[in-house]
């Protein structure tokens, strides 16, 4: 570790408190006594998760009067990949009105030291901001149809998987997975994605084909829409256990 860099940032975030301009989270910030990746297929079997995602909308255009979450708030487009927060542990669902863009939003690894005063000017603060909540249970590891138009390819793959799908109008309904996956960005360890996968297993990162827009518009329909949450549930803390090298003491 570079002791100057060290004693520089703690210089620079002091001034910044000093000054009432350190407004950013640093709790939320990656340790190096973190782990690379929390395991949220372990964590969410034993603990209710929740996690929150931003709108720039206010309230009233995010929900109707019955709490349903209006169709234009999330498209399609956002669905691979979709940005989101885990609650339970540094972050809050007020940290959302943080907005951490170019290199303070790119992924973090454990071997790197994160230094706030590197990545201040990257960090924007959004004037208006609307927590959506959402149970991981409702959202990981959930099948999800989707329609796919026929045609020889697929028809071969079909039989060498042993796969006899239902056929309607031409096209085969299959079924995708959803996931959500702890993707921890510079400036924030709690950083978690809503990822969705084909009926082979493999990842759709990117809408470029029919079927891709189709297996997006399904999960937002049918997972995405229906489980979105004005209200914030009950938030139960993620112990350090399930985030903290073994090695290191959870101080």
């Amino acid at each position: 570790m570079n002791l100057l860099q060290v004693l520089i940032d703690i210089f620079i975030c002091k001034g910044l408190w000093v000054t009432g301009r350190l407004k950013y989270p640093l709790s939320i910030l990656p340790k190096s006594q973190y782990i690379q990746r929390i395991n949220i297929d372990k964590l969410y079997r034993d603990i209710s998760l929740i996690i929150v995602r931003r709108s720039d909308k206010p309230k009233e255009e995010v929900f109707n009067k019955f709490g349903i979450m209006r169709e234009d708030v999330i498209t399609r487009g956002d669905i691979p990949g979709m940005s989101m927060n885990l609650l339970g542990g540094k972050f809050k669902y007020e940290h959302i009105r943080f907005n951490p863009v170019g290199e303070a939003a790119k992924t973090w690894t454990n071997n790197e030291k994160i230094f706030y005063s590197q990545y201040r000017k990257c960090v924007n603060l959004l004037p208006l901001t609307t927590p959506i909540f959402f149970e991981i249970s409702n959202l990981h590891n959930i099948d999800f149809p989707y329609p796919r138009s026929k045609d020889k390819d697929l028809e071969k793959l079909m039989n060498a998987l042993q796969i006899e799908p239902i056929e309607s109008d031409g096209k085969f309904e299959l079924h995708g997975k959803s996931s959500i996956s702890h993707e921890p960005t510079r400036l924030n360890y709690w950083h978690v994605e809503f990822q969705i996968r084909d009926f082979e297993n493999k990842l759709i990162e990117k809408i470029k084909s029919t079927w891709q827009k189709d297996a997006a518009s399904m999960a937002l329909k049918h997972l995405i829409s229906i489980n979105a949450s004005l209200e914030c549930p009950h938030i139960s803390e993620i112990p350090k256990s399930y985030f903290y090298k073994r090695t290191e003491n959870a101080d």
